[in-house]
């Protein structure tokens, strides 16, 4: 699979745990705290980061959508608006919707995906 961008950057709401599963489709998987040195880095200290790096935010925060409005993107959002899914689950819900992804992370139009 070819996308428009290197790497997924998920926020701190997701796991770790992530990156092993969701590579393999995906490609470069990064969690934000590789960018953290132990510090808690505020939504738009991960924007700035996921824009300098062309990075895609994977999240479950509302706040990445509104910061996407404000800003535009890149970088694209990608937001899970399931709560209270594990880990599993989570990679589960992402791919069963790798052609909606793929789809989004190719275009140009739209900065925020929706995954319900």
């Amino acid at each position: 699979m070819s996308f428009n961008h290197t790497a997924f950057l998920l926020d701190e709401n997701l796991s770790w745990r992530l990156i092993k599963k969701l590579q393999l489709n995906f490609g470069d998987v990064k969690h934000v705290n590789e960018f953290s040195n132990q510090k808690v880095l505020s939504d738009v200290e991960i924007w700035t980061i996921c824009f300098n790096q062309n990075f895609t935010i994977l999240t479950l925060d509302d706040d990445f959508e509104d910061i996407s409005v404000l800003r535009g993107f890149p970088p694209k959002v990608i937001i899970i608006r399931r709560q209270n899914l594990s880990s599993n689950q989570i990679a589960a819900l992402l791919l069963t919707n790798t052609n909606s992804i793929t789809e989004f992370l190719n275009e140009n139009v739209n900065g925020i995906l929706e995954i319900f």
